[in-house]
């Protein structure tokens, strides 16, 4: 990753010779952008260990998922119109991680199963847990944007589309020992998925310093109007205790900035310019997390969402053809 980034930083320095703000001139770009992210979501604890079998210690401590930085990308493709510097983009975003992790109790200590589905036999503990996280995120955003020169060294970009965006998340879970039956795993298998289409506006300040470099901000907030598919399933060795499902309509707010350090160039010949730039990205999605959990062993029917925010953040190297 190292090298990639010293030979982004060369060719900034090869071709900075002279640049331009905007061109005057209709035609298409191309945008392509290299993430490096790192998603956290809340709500996904799997345990509480504690030193007692039959209640909460006072020094219990909850067990959660390692999340780990994985790459992405972005592809956009669009159209500069010559007048009144409009710009039209179709923008594809991809996303993929996942993470795995496996405990053992400590001396004296045991683990209380946070997803297991309440019964009249518990409480129920495990020795050992192993759980597995996956997330897929793709968005699809249709951009209208319009360039206006404030000052000369300040631009506003402000923006307004369509995004279509779908977060499929998998959740594995595995409880073993304990005062759980010899030889037999307590196995859980969930699936949260979104789906959903809607407004999204935006606007990007940029101030140029000069040689074609620049610093810019960005914000960004959608509204998807969609429909969230949870799915859960429990298993005890190979006998099914629990299947159920939930499919319901519901807005999602997804909230996205980034800043960071641009540079640009112009040509003669038929590209007409390069750009590239460094970012940071953070992106904030309220209440993805919609798991279920049951609450009463008595009334079996009750359970609550998760509401747990997702959140990813890290790096994007972004490169811009005009043509």
């Amino acid at each position: 990753m190292f090298k990639c980034f010293f030979l982004y930083l060369n060719t900034i320095v090869l071709f900075c010779h002279c640049y331009c703000e905007e061109l005057d001139k209709s035609g298409f770009f191309a945008d392509a952008a290299i993430l490096y992210w790192k998603a956290n979501e809340d709500g996904l604890g799997f345990a509480v260990e504690s030193p007692s079998t039959f209640k909460l210690a006072p020094q219990a401590k909850v067990e959660n998922p390692d999340f780990e930085w994985d790459f992405g990308f972005k592809l956009g493709l669009g159209y500069r119109f010559s007048h009144d510097h409009w710009n039209l983009l179709l923008q594809f975003t991809s996303f993929q991680t996942h993470n795995d992790r496996e405990i053992e109790a400590g001396d004296h200590q045991i683990l209380f199963p946070l997803w297991q589905k309440s019964t009249l036999d518990g409480p129920f503990f495990a020795n050992e847990a192993k759980v597995h996280w996956r997330l897929h995120l793709g968005l699809v955003d249709l951009m209208l944007s319009k360039f206006y020169q404030v000052t000369n060294t300040l631009i506003l970009i402000p923006e307004i589309g369509i995004r279509g965006g779908s977060a499929r998340q998998k959740y594995y879970l595995e409880y073993r020992g304990g005062s759980f039956p010899a030889s037999s795993d307590e196995i859980i298998h969930m699936k949260n998925k979104f789906f959903g289409i809607g407004p999204n506006i935006g606007l990007l300040g940029q101030w140029s310093w000069g040689r074609g470099f620049s610093l810019f901000a960005k914000s960004l907030l959608s509204l998807l109007l969609g429909e969230f598919y949870v799915h859960q399933d429990e298993y005890l060795d190979k006998e099914k205790l629990l299947g159920v499902h939930d499919i319901f309509s519901s807005t999602a707010a997804i909230f996205e900035i980034c800043a960071g350090v641009g540079w640009q160039h112009c040509f003669q010949g038929a590209l007409r310019r390069l750009a590239l730039d460094i970012r940071w990205d953070q992106l904030f999605c309220p209440s993805q997390n919609q798991l279920l959990h049951f609450t009463n062993a008595n009334t079996p029917g009750v359970f609550f969402a998760n509401q747990g925010d997702l959140t990813i953040s890290g790096v994007e190297f972004n490169m811009r053809f005009d043509f």
